[in-house]
């Protein structure tokens, strides 16, 4: 991903406001979606495929771990291997 500078930067001002809080280290799942720049439908889908952030899910509400989320990015970096493909024709 090109933003991952960006996203750890959301991550660390959307948790830093409550340091008090147990939960301080989990994001709503709102919260997650403006911060991966995906849509909520898009982070259930991901789920629903088994390829999104690991999630809690308390209630009805649903919560995903800062860390999870930070793992995940990781995981699914993307970069350039080897050499460009060469164009024919």
């Amino acid at each position: 991903m090109t933003n991952d500078y960006r996203h750890g930067n959301d991550i660390a001002v959307a948790t830093a406001a409550n340091d008090n809080n147990p939960l301080s280290d989990h994001l709503t799942q709102e919260q997650a979606a403006e911060i991966l720049g995906v849509s909520v439908r898009t982070l259930q889908r991901l789920h629903a495929s088994r390829r999104g952030p690991a999630r809690i899910k308390i209630g009805r509400v649903i919560m995903y771990r800062v860390e999870a989320i930070r793992e995940w990015l990781a995981a699914n970096e993307n970069g350039t291997v080897g050499r460009p493909s060469r164009r024919r024709g």
